[in-house]
């Protein structure tokens, strides 16, 4: 029952059920067949297993357990905001989840990170990176991953998120690690006092992609 004034009960059943759901609906779309919950698993493990189908890597439960952790909303960013708008009309607690589900989605919000693995893509290798760079300064382009709108320098998470990113996909991350310290440094010489450091979105993209 989700009707009424949102409960904690309601909560945890929600955060216990939506990875259910969205592993579900992966294999369904894959053909494959839905699994059952493990319950010596716990909650991101089982995620992956359900996903996948096979029991998940101990560096992928801890990639995923740490992106889970890093990324919780935290302040009034604009999934939460939005989360709070919905709940303030009496609306139910699953309205207001997917209404910030909504928002969560967007490019310029938790949605950066298929942007990350996009530019990165495009970009293609270390000889390619500052041609591509240049271009994207001198032309007002977007560097996915770089900058935030609360935190104007380094974000703590992101630098947590890059040593792991390092530890879980070392070829990947050499790509990731040279664009990073390359537009940077053409930030400055191009746009002198524009400072713009990595967001926990940049290095989240390698993560995701390592844990697959």
């Amino acid at each position: 029952n989700i009707q009424g004034k949102p409960t904690l009960d309601q909560a945890i059943a929600i955060t216990a059920r939506l990875p259910l759901f969205m592993a579900a609906f992966h294999r369904h779309r894959q053909g494959k067949e839905i699994l059952e919950s493990r319950s010596e698993l716990g909650h991101a493990a089982n995620y992956l297993y359900l996903l996948t189908g096979e029991s998940p890597k101990d560096e992928h439960v801890r990639g995923l357990n740490s992106y889970l952790v890093l990324l919780a909303d935290h302040g009034m960013n604009a999934s939460t905001f939005t989360a709070r708008i919905v709940a303030s009309t009496e609306s139910d607690i699953v309205s207001s989840l997917v209404a910030a589900l909504g928002a969560l989605k967007g490019p310029l919000h938790g949605g950066a990170p298929s942007k990350v693995q996009d530019m990165l893509a495009e970009i293609g290798s270390i000889e390619n990176s500052d041609s591509w760079l240049r271009e994207a300064i001198m032309h007002g382009g977007r560097l996915m991953g770089f900058g935030h709108r609360v935190y104007k320098t380094a974000d703590p998470r992101a630098e947590e998120l890059r040593e792991m990113a390092r530890v879980a996909d070392p070829e990947g991350f050499k790509l990731s690690r040279h664009v990073e310290e390359r537009a940077q440094a053409l930030l400055e010489e191009l746009k002198p006092g524009r400072r713009l450091y990595t967001n926990v979105e940049y290095y989240s993209a390698a993560l995701m992609a390592s844990v697959g």
